[in-house]
Order: C-alpha cells, then sequence, then structure tokens
C-alpha cells in the first residue's frame, strides 16, 4: 500500500510539473504572437518610409540606404517568422 501511496504522489508532482510546463508554454505562445505582430507592423512602416524616401531627391543617400538595409533585414526575418509552404510536395 505504501508503494500505491508512492506512485500516487508521484503522478501528482508531474501533474503539476506538466501543468506549469503547459502554463509556460501557453504564455511564450501568446508572447510570440505579440512579438509577431510588431515587426509586420515594424515592417509595414519601413516599406511606407521607403517610398516615400525614395520620392524625396535631396535626401542624403546614407539615409536611404539605412532604411534600405533596415527592409531588407525585416524582410528576411518576416520570411523566416512566416515560411512559405513547400509546393514540391516535400518536407
Amino acid at each position: 500500500m505504501n508503494t500505491e501511496n508512492e506512485y500516487l504522489e508521484m503522478a501528482n508532482h508531474f501533474k503539476e510539473l506538466l501543468d506549469d510546463k503547459d502554463k509556460c508554454l501557453k504564455l511564450l505562445v501568446l508572447v510570440n504572437h505579440e512579438i509577431k505582430k510588431e515587426v509586420l507592423t515594424a515592417y509595414g512602416i519601413i516599406r511606407l518610409l521607403d517610398r516615400e524616401i525614395s520620392l524625396i531627391d535631396d535626401m542624403p543617400c546614407n539615409i536611404k540606404h539605412l532604411i534600405q538595409d533596415l527592409r531588407s533585414h525585416l524582410s528576411s526575418f518576416y520570411d523566416n517568422l512566416f515560411p512559405l509552404p513547400n509546393n514540391n510536395g516535400q518536407d
């Protein structure tokens, strides 16, 4: 009977551990979602800024290059966050 109680205590302990890990995972999913929204917002703003700055004739080249570099970096980051599905049937 003592072994039965030990198994019950161990099972309860593992259930608590699993519940804690589940809470942490749910929080990480929410944080991940918020980060993705922020990256999408930043990417959209940089795209608009890049377009508007391209219309200004006397904008210093270094400013244009910095904005283009940031846009390119965020574009690559976006592609990593939201990869396109593989269309050739391979995983």
